[in-house]
């Protein structure tokens, strides 16, 4: 969370932890050829620095629209901090509005990085058709990367699908308007509109 304060010092760092991680992953998989996912729902700043070190790297955006994704996102953050820390941040005054404001730069940088990221290394992908249909999103996603989907996987995904309408997410939430992020609203909704993040329902 505190990566676009201390970019220089405590950025780079965190990308060394990233790619300490990667090769540990290597160094256990005996060497062998292994893809890494990673998601990061914030300080999107880091990824210019982590596609120097793998040029390789795929990106996927998984863009939603402020409305949604703060009014989830909010809670979420709020309760993770309290059962790690004891401390609900929302009993601090300025918590919210720093919160936000540092979510509205984040906003701009995804924005940024999805539109100036090369065409062959990105996918953007709209929240709402993944959430309905987790199979296809993901047989649309491993067709992008030329990967195959293994027949149990598959049935996990079926599995998923019919089970999405009625799944847990562990907390609740109210759906709220929040100002601030109205370029980037704009951003997702010209993706929405784009023929080529559809894909087709998948059984």
């Amino acid at each position: 969370m505190i990566f676009p304060r201390c970019r220089n010092r405590c950025g780079k760092r965190f990308c060394r932890h990233i790619i300490q991680v990667i090769q540990k992953i290597i160094f256990l998989r005996g060497g062998k050829s292994v893809r890494y996912l990673c998601k990061e729902v914030t300080s999107h700043n880091k990824f210019p620095e982590l596609l120097k070190r793998y040029p390789d790297a795929r990106l996927i955006f998984c863009l939603r629209p402020s409305n949604h994704c703060m009014s989830s996102l909010m809670p979420l953050v709020r309760f993770s901090t309290q059962s790690k820390t004891g401390i609900d941040p929302a009993t601090i005054p300025s918590w919210e509005a720093v919160f936000l404001n540092r979510m509205q730069k984040d906003c701009c940088l995804l924005m940024k990085l999805c539109q100036t990221a090369p065409r062959e290394i990105k996918v953007p992908l709209l929240f709402d058709r993944f959430s309905a249909d987790p199979l296809a999103a993901v047989v649309f996603l491993y067709d992008k990367f030329g990967l195959s989907i293994s027949p149990s996987y598959r049935k996990h995904l079926r599995v998923m699908r019919r089970n999405q309408k009625n799944r847990d997410r562990g907390y609740l939430y109210e759906k709220k308007q929040y100002s601030g992020f109205e370029a980037f609203d704009h951003f997702v909704k010209e993706q929405s509109l784009s023929s080529c993040y559809y894909f087709r329902s998948r059984v």
